[in-house]
């Protein structure tokens, strides 16, 4: 399990959409799928519910983005206070 990983699962939550997901992060569509099943193969529990053009969390997203929600904020949060040039 990796950031990008979890970011991805934080974002489909959020959106309720892998494509929203995708386009909030500014990557593919296939690069969020490809990350949250990595997530569900790890845990061997289903995050999602997949219908058309919706997803609905399952009670195991429930209780992970309850629980990894703050700390993806935090990260953010940290994340903010450096600079992204190096040059320093």
């Amino acid at each position: 399990m990796n950031f990008k990983e979890w970011q991805a699962f934080v974002e489909v939550y959020d959106q309720g959409s892998f494509t929203r997901a995708a386009r909030s992060l500014g990557t593919a569509q296939s690069n969020i799928s490809a990350r949250v099943r990595s997530l569900e193969v790890t845990s061997g529990r289903r995050l999602f519910i997949r219908r058309y053009r919706k997803v609905l969390p399952t009670e195991v997203a429930e209780h992970l983005y309850n629980r990894i929600k703050p700390a993806m904020e935090a990260l953010a949060s940290v994340a903010r206070e450096f600079p992204t040039d190096h040059r320093a």
